[in-house]
């Protein structure tokens, strides 16, 4: 797991800014990549405004690693729309799900 960086794309420039952080990492045949924003598991929810939470969602993707992606994108929308309910979206939900890189990356 890498976790980005925390300067965003478009926040002003600051002193000392070297660049952002590259990441590289060995991929297989069966591998599942992940890539997304913080909106889903900082989803409010509930008269305590409660969030889904980060260990929430990789329990949630892990659970479901094996279902083809197509499923996969339906199970993960239907989750998000189960939690948030009747609550406003606040913020910005990304996911990008990859499977099986092995042969675009060689």
């Amino acid at each position: 797991m890498y976790k980005g960086d925390n300067k965003h794309i478009v926040d002003a420039p600051h002193p000392g800014f070297k660049g952002y952080i590259s990441h590289y990492t060995k991929l297989t045949e069966n591998s599942n990549f992940y890539l997304f924003t913080d909106g889903f598991h900082d989803q409010f929810r509930g008269s305590k405004d409660k969030k889904y939470s980060f260990r929430r969602m990789l329990e949630l993707f892990e659970a479901n690693i094996r279902l083809p992606l197509d499923e996969h994108e339906n199970m993960i929308a239907s989750e998000f729309q189960q939690w948030r309910a009747d609550e406003i979206q606040t913020d910005d939900v990304s996911i990008i799900a990859l499977r099986g890189l092995l042969d675009s990356v060689r």
